[in-house]
């Protein structure tokens, strides 16, 4: 009984070592273990069968998508979020300024400026395009909502 008591307490002293060893090494390199933990629990997000190929601003993630009707919210064919670390005047001007031929603005934002969000229209190919950019905190990635409904 003595042997399963030291042997007991070895194990917890070490198991207390390595809580706090790691617990140091989280503190000293937390970009590190925020970069590990983000992806753990990151699940891959794919776009629906049909959505439109539309032109993606580069770099940005895809974060979710809808392609049925929600209760209570205005229903559109898909939507779709990305999400990049740009800011909202940069990603919208993107959008706005885009070369491809199929790509046109019907309602450029109201604000070109606006640094919180702003929205716009376009109309690619057989496709009305509403576009949402927003920051909603300085900590937070720029959002791009995106909803698309046949013309």
């Amino acid at each position: 009984m003595f042997l399963f008591k030291k042997i007991g307490r070895k194990i917890s002293v070490l198991l207390l070592i390595i809580l706090s060893v790691t617990t140091l090494l989280i503190i000293k390199y937390p970009q590190f273990f925020s970069k590990i933990f983000k992806n753990v629990n990151k699940q891959s997000v794919t776009l629906p069968e049909g959505f439109p190929d539309l032109p993606v601003y580069p770099k940005a993630e895809l974060s979710s998508h809808y392609d049925e009707e929600m209760e209570g919210e205005i229903e559109h064919k898909y939507e779709a979020t990305w999400e990049i670390n740009e800011s909202v005047p940069v990603v919208m001007d993107w959008f706005t300024n885009s070369k491809n031929n199929n790509w046109k603005v019907i309602i450029p934002p109201f604000d070109p400026g606006a640094t919180g969000a702003q929205e716009a229209v376009f109309e690619y190919n057989e496709w009305n395009i509403y576009i949402v950019v927003q920051k909603r905190d300085i900590s937070d990635p720029t959002y791009i909502y995106v909803s698309v409904d046949p013309k």
